[in-house]
């Protein structure tokens, strides 16, 4: 038979010894004689459960400790916490790891060793004033854009020490990174065609980028293509079909 060693001093509470072969519990009893909670402890799984209302508000076991409210839950173990609501997990906190913040028991944001990731869309609201996005290295800055996520970047935007801002491309495995424009602070603007500068903007005007050759009169070309190159402007008039205009001194 179970059995229970009892000692009280004066009001002063010194032991309580309870004995049991699966479980051992303390009930808490309203006026009427009902039970209004308990405090049990299961022999079994080392588990002890504090009761109240119907509920479990707080379990201590092996795998560490569970916080509940009616709807809510705060579950610590050896090395996690995680915050709950019903079954869903709003937050989790892993001990040298993540930070993570869930959206309806989804991932939306979490902490790494280089810094953090967002999953979905980022907003960022300036109210009344300006929406403000802030970063810097002392290298520079840049924002890669990718197609899939895992991808290495398809447009990358980068900004250098000098006030240089530069947009390149990468066309994918086997490929290398290639600058597709530069914006020079206070100077000039750069146009690139497959890695190559084309066209850049200079006090006086424009320079445009010489032609290594000639282009032939049924060269591959576009109606309104320019190329230089030597004593001539040679102009595309239509698809394939080029005329040259002879460069003369003043």
């Amino acid at each position: 038979m179970p059995k229970s060693i009892g000692n009280v001093k004066q009001g002063t509470f010194t032991s309580f010894e309870l004995f049991g072969n699966s479980t051992s519990k303390i009930n808490f009893k309203d006026t009427d004689g009902s039970v209004g909670g308990y405090l049990q402890y299961n022999h079994a799984n080392d588990k002890i459960t504090l009761n109240t209302a119907g509920s479990d508000r707080m379990t201590v076991d092996s795998g560490g400790i569970t916080c509940n409210t009616l709807t809510s839950s705060v579950v610590q173990s050896a090395a996690n916490v995680e915050i709950k609501h019903d079954s869903e997990t709003m937050a989790k906190f892993v001990g040298d790891g993540a930070a993570e913040l869930y959206h309806n028991n989804v991932k939306k944001f979490e902490t790494d060793s280089s810094g953090t990731t967002t999953i979905g869309t980022c907003n960022i609201n300036g109210g009344t004033g300006f929406a403000v996005i802030e970063m810097g290295g002392d290298d520079g800055a840049f924002i890669d854009m990718k197609a899939p996520a895992g991808d290495d970047h398809d447009v990358r935007l980068r900004t250098y020490a000098d006030g240089q801002f530069q947009i390149s491309g990468f066309g994918g495995s086997g490929t290398s990174s290639e600058t597709m424009a530069n914006f020079h602070y206070n100077g000039a603007v750069e146009l690139y065609h497959d890695g190559t500068l084309r066209l850049k903007t200079a006090a006086k005007g424009i320079n445009v980028t010489p032609e290594g050759s000639a282009p032939a009169n049924n060269a591959t070309g576009a109606a309104g293509d320019i190329a230089l190159h030597g004593d001539y402007i040679y102009v595309c008039t239509g698809t394939d079909t080029w005329k040259r205009v002879a460069l003369s001194t003043y």
